[in-house]
């Protein structure tokens, strides 16, 4: 039987992960960084306004989506849910070895009239996205050295450290993780 302060593992999809907006209150409660991995394929992904996803579980139509498991403490779930944006809550996530563990997960509601992103596999591949599009509308308007910019920081991003210490650049650049 589990322990008051036991720790549990916690998969993130979006906001909360490495080095994006709300990753400070994963680690203000004590959390540990474990592992990269994805769901089983039975998940869509929402953007709520281009501020953060929304996965929920499906019966079909589902996909395998990008999360990280992060072991937290069991008395610091609750500080955590209660920074998350409205319509997010905490659930049970099947990984896609199978396994079990709780997970953010939005209210369907949530989801209704949000740009579908499931295609994508992850919030951080979206914001690439967003990315590399912001960057040749620069480019195509005149705007080179803001779009060589950013080019020049997604192509020399380390994706595995994902740090955020140029604060400088435009929000998709620093939503998606990608500045090195």
């Amino acid at each position: 039987m589990k322990q008051k302060n036991d720790p549990v593992l916690f998969a993130v999809n979006g906001t909360l992960m490495r080095g994006l907006e709300l990753n400070p209150n994963l680690l203000n409660v004590g959390a540990v960084f474990i592992r990269e991995t994805t769901t089983e394929p039975a998940y869509r992904l929402w953007s709520i306004g281009d501020r953060h996803p929304a996965m929920v579980r499906v019966k079909s139509g589902g996909a395998a989506i990008a999360v990280e498991v992060w072991s937290v403490p069991s008395a610091g779930l609750a500080s955590i849910l209660l920074q998350e944006p409205a319509g997010l809550s905490i659930g049970k996530v099947k990984l896609g070895d199978e396994e079990e563990v709780l997970g953010v997960l939005g209210e369907p509601i949530l989801c209704e009239g949000q740009k579908e992103i499931t295609v994508h596999g992850g919030w951080r591949a979206y914001w690439r996205l967003q990315c590399w599009d912001l960057c040749l509308r620069l480019c195509s308007t005149g705007g080179w050295s803001w779009g060589l910019m950013l080019w020049g920081c997604m192509t020399r991003s380390d994706t595995r450290s994902r740090r955020r210490e140029e604060s400088w650049l435009p929000r998709p650049v620093t939503m998606c993780g990608c500045s090195s």
